[in-house]
C-alpha cells in the first residue's frame, strides 16, 4: 500500500477509524502533529497516542489538516494538491479573480481604500482582510457606526502578526477589501481523491460582529440541498486537479439573489469542529474517505500516476469548471452526520453548537458561567486570559452542544456573549 502522512492529526478525532478508512482505499496512513502544537494539547497524552511530533514529514506523501502543514506543502513537500488549491489557500484576492474569471458568484472587490470609504459613505458595509491570513485573523466590519475607525483598522489588517500567524509560517501577502455580503454563512468540509469527492460535513452558522470582527456565535448541522451541491461541485472542480489527494475547507455565504458566494478556502478541515463533530452517529472524516473508496472502481485508484512537484507561480486564472466527466466526480450527500443514538433530535430542530465569545480584552476572574442546556465543554478557565477580538477558534471561552431551531433570537445570541463580571482586566489572585 502507499504511504500518506495525516499531518496536524490533532485537528481531527478517531484516528483509528481514519487509518481503517483510508487502508480501504489502499493507503497505508501515518499520523504527525508539529511539535509546537504540544503547549496547546493539554490532553495531548491521551488525544495524540497514536501521533508522531514532528516539524518534517518523512517523505511520504503529505495531506494537511492544518495551516503549518499547508505551509510545508507550499513550500514543496510530496503533497499532492494542485499549485492552485494551495495559493488559494493563502491568497483571497487570488480566489476571487478565479472565480470571476470563471463566471462563478464572488465578492464584490474595491481595489483602492477610497473606493471602500465611498462604498461606506454611500451607506454600505465592507469588509478588510489581510489576504493571506486565517481564522479570521485581522478581519473588520466597516460600516457608518464606525467608519472613523476604517484607517486604524485596514492599517492592522496590514500589519497583522500573532504568535499563531508565525507558528503556521502564514506570510503577510497584502490586505483585500471587499463588500460585505447580507445572507446566511455556511461552512463545509470535503474530501477529494484522485477525481472523486465527498462532502464530509455541512454547517449554517450565525455570525456577530463584536468589537468590528465578524465572530461565529452559533454552528448547526445540516444536510446540503442541490443548489449547495452544485455550488461545492463548481468550486472543487476550479481548485483540483484530478489526482489529488486532500481535504477542502470552504466557508461561504448566500446572498439575497439566492447565490452562494465563497468567502474563504483552505486545503485542509475546519478547526473548531470536534466537540460538535463527535457527537455524530459516525467519524464524519473517516466516513466520507469510506464513501470514496467504495465508489472507486479499485484500491488501485488510489495509486494513480500524480505530479510530485509543487509550482505556486504562474497559475492560470482563466481557468473555468469543466465536466464532472472530465474531473471530480461528487458523492456530496452528507448521510454521516447524523446525530449518535444520544440525541432524540426532534422534528425542526438541528444539533447545534453554542460558542460562548469574550467581548472585553483581560482574565477570567468568575468561571461560574451561566450555560444553555446541553453538553457543556469549557476552554477558558479563572486565570485564562481572553481577547476583545474572539474571531478566531482559539477565542472561544466555552462551548455547548444542544439542539435548536434554525433561527436564534437576539436575545439567545446575545447570552453567548461573555463580559463583566466574569471578565476583568487584572489577573486574578491564587
Amino acid at each position: 500500500m502507499e504511504k500518506i502522512v495525516l499531518a496536524g492529526a490533532c485537528s481531527v478525532f478517531g484516528l483509528e477509524d481514519l487509518a481503517a478508512a483510508f487502508a480501504r482505499l489502499g493507503f497505508e496512513a501515518d499520523f504527525v502533529e508539529a511539535t509546537f502544537m504540544k503547549p496547546y494539547l493539554p490532553n495531548f497524552g491521551s488525544k495524540c497516542k497514536n501521533i508522531t511530533f514532528t516539524d518534517e514529514s518523512a517523505g511520504s506523501l503529505l495531506i494537511p489538516l492544518s495551516e503549518y502543514w499547508i505551509s510545508q506543502c507550499i513550500k514543496g513537500k510530496n503533497c499532492k494538491i494542485a499549485a492552485s488549491a494551495l495559493k488559494v489557500s493563502r491568497d483571497k484576492l487570488f480566489f476571487n479573480r478565479l472565480l470571476q474569471n470563471a463566471g462563478l458568484p464572488a465578492t464584490a472587490i474595491y481595489e483602492t481604500p477610497q473606493q471602500a470609504l465611498n462604498a461606506v459613505k454611500d451607506g454600505g458595509t465592507i469588509l478588510i482582510k489581510p489576504a493571506g491570513a486565517n481564522s479570521g485573523y485581522g478581519t473588520a466590519v466597516v460600516s457608518a457606526q464606525n467608519i472613523q475607525d476604517f484607517e486604524r483598522l485596514y492599517t492592522e489588517a496590514g500589519a497583522i502578526k500573532n504568535k499563531i500567524l508565525s507558528l503556521m509560517q502564514v506570510e503577510k501577502s497584502g490586505v483585500m477589501l471587499c463588500q460585505y455580503i447580507n445572507g446566511t454563512e455556511y461552512s463545509a468540509d470535503c474530501f477529494v481523491c484522485r477525481g472523486r469527492a465527498k462532502i464530509v460535513r455541512l454547517c449554517r452558522k450565525s455570525v456577530l460582529t463584536i468589537n468590528s470582527k465578524p465572530c461565529t456565535a452559533t454552528v448547526q448541522l445540516i444536510e446540503p440541498d442541490s443548489e449547495i451541491k452544485d455550488a461545492i461541485e463548481n468550486w472543487l472542480n476550479l481548485l483540483f486537479e484530478k489526482n489529488d489527494v486532500s481535504f477542502a475547507q470552504f466557508d461561504f455565504i448566500q446572498n439575497d439573489r439566492g447565490e452562494f458566494v465563497p468567502i474563504d478556502f483552505a486545503c485542509r478541515v475546519g478547526g473548531g469542529m470536534a466537540e460538535l463533530l463527535g457527537e455524530c452517529e459516525q467519524n464524519p472524516y473517516a466516513a466520507a474517505v469510506i464513501a470514496v473508496a467504495g465508489a472507486s472502481s479499485s484500491a488501485d485508484s488510489a495509486c494513480a500516476d500524480c505530479t510530485d512537484s509543487i509550482n505556486c507561480t504562474n497559475i492560470e486564472e482563466n481557468k473555468k469548471p469543466v465536466s464532472l466527466l472530465d474531473k471530480l466526480e461528487i458523492f456530496s450527500d452528507c448521510v454521516f452526520c447524523a446525530p449518535n443514538a444520544g440525541w432524540q433530535i426532534e422534528d425542526g430542530n438541528f444539533l447545534t453548537m453554542l460558542n460562548y465569545l469574550p467581548v472585553k480584552s483581560g482574565y477570567v476572574v468568575n468561571d461560574n458561567f451561566i450555560f444553555s442546556s446541553g453538553k457543556v465543554a469549557v476552554h477558558k478557565k479563572k486565570g485564562s486570559f481572553v481577547t476583545n477580538n474572539p474571531s478566531s477558534v482559539a477565542s472561544k471561552i466555552a462551548t455547548v452542544i444542544c439542539q435548536h431551531p434554525p433561527v436564534f433570537s437576539t436575545e439567545e445570541l446575545q447570552k453567548l456573549l461573555i463580559a463583566e463580571p466574569y471578565i476583568q482586566k487584572e489577573k486574578p489572585r491564587p
